[in-house]
């Protein structure tokens, strides 16, 4: 792909933009090159074609990828002295060796984050996902897992619900809500639907417990009852459905096999076979590749002075994902220089009934099922996975060696922080 592009003598900060956005891409595999005319800037993109990768292929050069997008984001200086000041308060605390877990004594305990420390506890520990991820805007709570069954309180794993994306073709397929003629009264179908789901943005099991599928423990809770209630709480609403993606490729195994009637309860009997339903692909472009620095190159492009260009004008603060559409639509790109790979789309409910009222909007007569006990979501991983699969020789070797003392956050910092 080639693009020309006209950058005016006194526009500095869209060539800043450019040469960081440069940077980013090649570091996710992308080749890019910018040259020079008297008049213009010469943006030439030729994507990496992650399909041609095996599924194992593809998952290490994309881990490798986020490895280096992360170590960027850390080494930035307000995130730098973020983690410094955490781990100065001991934040390692909270995490496990292996040694320490009595796998037969875990008792988990779920926590909303609801004040400045939990927030502060959820944001570090976020950052041991290898993906990068963002608060997002809208609607959205963060959960923490610990487990107080051992001598001390660990954390078992996190997960955050955030606003969902209004559109999301193999999503709106799956509800019908393609269909919605955007002009008619049936737009309130979507409108009410999206009201009472949530986008499972992030969700990660800590080691050791992500050695024992604390990673499938973590998807279940998300739509446990205490999740449902603080979701009830906030938004005055039921919680219907969960929409998340696969960062890999098209399929994801932390939502596989995830079986709700293999819970021990009679009353979940009647409850959909598997909490996730794969439901299509959809080709990636995310802004989960560029840094901080590009985001702020890019929001600085803008300004509310009423003396500039009106492409260039803003009315409110810019979202990141507002502020990375709008300069590269200055700049002349298409927001398809930000092509990652294809994911998976997966949709997580308990019941059909639950889809159905999605389907039908609010004045059905239909009654969602919304109860899930974590305790008995607990007995069901803990049987089905952590004693039935997670306890061969290579698995439980690598829980009970883990050793926290590496995976201190300030061990990925590299020489001074960008300010």
């Amino acid at each position: 792909m080639e693009k020309a592009i006209f950058i005016s003598p006194k526009d500095s900060l869209k060539t800043q933009f450019l040469y960081s956005l440069e940077e980013d891409l090649e570091r996710i595999g992308h080749s890019v090159e910018i040259t020079q005319t008297d008049e213009h800037y010469i943006f030439n993109i030729e994507p990496f074609d992650y399909s041609l990768l095996s599924e194992g292929d593809r998952r290490k050069k994309l881990q490798k990828a986020y490895n280096e997008i992360r170590k960027v984001r850390l080494n930035y200086g307000r995130e730098k002295l973020f983690i410094e000041r955490m781990e100065s308060e001991n934040i390692l605390n909270y995490l496990a060796n292996g040694e320490e877990v009595d796998i037969d004594k875990i008792i988990p305990e779920i926590k909303i984050c609801r004040n400045q420390k939990d927030r502060n506890i959820y944001r570090y520990y976020s950052y041991f996902q290898t993906l990068p991820t963002s608060y997002g805007v809208g609607r959205g709570f963060s959960v923490l897992v610990y487990d107080i069954g051992q001598k001390s309180r660990k954390l078992i794993g996190l997960f955050r619900l955030s606003s969902p994306v209004y559109s999301s073709y193999a999503r709106d397929t799956f509800l019908g809500w393609n269909r919605i003629d955007e002009r008619s009264r049936e737009k309130f179908v979507r409108y009410s639907g999206l009201k009472r789901s949530m986008q499972l943005s992030v969700v990660t099991a800590l080691p050791p417990y992500k050695f024992i599928f604390g990673g499938k423990f973590m998807s279940l809770l998300a739509l446990s009852d205490p999740v449902s209630q603080e979701f009830n709480r906030r938004y005055k609403d039921n919680l219907l459905a969960l929409f998340t993606t696969s960062a890999y490729g098209p399929h994801a195994a932390i939502y596989n096999r995830i079986q709700l009637r293999k819970i021990k309860d009679t009353r979940y009997n009647s409850y959909n076979a598997n909490l996730f339903r794969h439901v299509g692909e959809a080709s990636m472009y995310s802004n989960v590749m560029l840094t901080q620095r590009t985001f702020e190159l890019a929001k600085s492009m803008f300004t509310i002075d009423d003396e500039i260009g009106e492409d260039q004008k803003i009315r409110a603060p810019l979202s990141k994902r507002r502020a990375i559409a709008k300069a590269l639509s200055l700049s002349g790109l298409s927001q398809k220089v930000l092509y990652l790979n294809e994911m998976g789309i997966y949709v997580g409910y308990l019941d059909d009934k639950n889809i159905d009222v999605l389907r039908s909007g609010p004045n059905t007569s239909k009654k969602p099922n919304l109860d899930l006990d974590p305790n008995l979501c607990f007995d069901y991983w803990k049987s089905e996975w952590v004693e039935a699969k997670a306890k061969d020789t290579a698995r439980e070797e690598r829980f009970t060696r883990y050793d926290k003392g590496p995976q201190r956050l300030s061990n990925l910092f590299v020489g001074e922080a960008n300010e």
